[in-house]
């Protein structure tokens, strides 16, 4: 990255306002160079992007940006124009909704709210019936457009839009990796979970930081405009505190070591989702012939992958799952 870069001085942490530490510079040459490697879309060339610096908290080890400034509409215009852009399935898809479907089979009336849904691939998995409403909000018209063709109750706008949907509140919440693209994440989560009914819970996924790709490259969708802010275990905790909720962690299993390394080398080597016509089998062998022209690299990367870090004594994965409730305050005593 360039070294002469015209940023402004750092923000401080957006979570808990501790001092921030500079790790990388992000220039706009930067950013649309590597998002152009990655779809193989020359126009990228055009997109208008800011310069950051890319931080870290000293405090609560958040990784943010300075400055906290999100994609614009072109940007996000551009983005969610490319293939592969919106995921057909995740993992935490299937959690929640596990962990929501006693309750949507035992109760009448349940709601609710699934935020940056796109289409409303995660609503289209949930119960229907009892009663129950299940709405989503995308900012993007094109998503908008498509769910609401489905028949699904999906509105434009962001998550503020909430509360004047939802006046008499909620009993779920969820937001599948839109936390790390806004610049106010307390605000979100607070105001959020002021929405949830007694027993009611907030569902929040983000890529987990750092990613099993971290050391061999770069994702330009896990960085400004794109990603705001960058999440670990230790960070989620200080959100919680700083929102006034309590926070439960879910972990997927993670992805095998060998696994892991040939997807960090085939995306270090190659234009990954321009490739999206190759099977499955055809891409492993390619990474597999790649690695054994190019050794000492694949040794480092497989190196790596054996060191990354554990996390309740398992291999850390590429995606937290936050389920927030609302912090209970004891009631201050009156005397008589």
């Amino acid at each position: 990255m360039h070294s002469d870069s015209p940023i402004a001085a750092v923000e401080g942490c957006p979570v808990c306002g501790g001092d921030g530490e500079v790790r990388e510079l992000w220039q706009a040459d930067d950013s649309r160079a590597a998002l152009k490697r990655l779809f193989g879309d020359r126009s990228a060339d055009a997109l208008q992007l800011p310069d950051y610096r890319l931080c870290v908290c000293r405090s609560c080890t958040l990784g943010y940006s300075s400055p906290m400034i999100p994609g614009d509409a072109g940007f996000y215009t551009w983005l969610t124009a490319q293939r592969a852009y919106y995921n057909e399935s995740r993992w935490e898809w299937t959690r929640v909704g596990e962990l929501v479907a006693e309750h949507f089979k035992a109760a009448r009336g349940v709601t609710l709210a699934d935020l940056g849904c796109g289409s409303g691939q995660f609503l289209k998995m949930l119960p229907q019936g009892n009663d129950c409403r299940l709405i989503g909000i995308d900012s993007s018209p094109r998503s908008v457009a498509a769910g609401r063709s489905a028949g699904l109750d999906i509105h434009l706008g962001d998550w503020q839009l909430l509360r004047d949907l939802c006046p008499g509140g909620l009993d779920y919440v969820t937001g599948f990796h839109c936390l790390e693209h806004l610049s106010e994440p307390v605000a979100f989560v607070r105001n959020c979970a002021e929405l949830l009914g007694p027993d009611g819970r907030l569902f929040v996924s983000t890529p987990l930081y750092p990613s099993s790709t971290e050391e061999g490259w770069q994702d330009p969708l896990n960085a400004p405009p794109h990603h705001l802010t960058r999440w670990n275990v230790k960070a989620t905790q200080a959100l919680a505190d700083a929102a006034d909720c309590e926070v439960r962690i879910h972990l997927p299993p993670a992805a095998g070591v060998f696994s892991r390394t040939l997807r960090v080398y085939r995306f270090a080597l190659s234009t990954p989702f321009a490739a999206l016509g190759v099977s499955r089998r055809r891409r492993i062998l390619y990474s597999m012939i790649g690695a054994l022209a190019r050794p000492w690299t694949a040794l480092k990367l497989l190196a790596t992958q054996v060191a990354r870090e554990r996390i309740d004594h398992q291999v850390a994965p590429d995606v937290i799952l936050m389920e927030f409730t609302r912090r209970i305050k004891p009631e201050t005593a009156t005397s008589s």
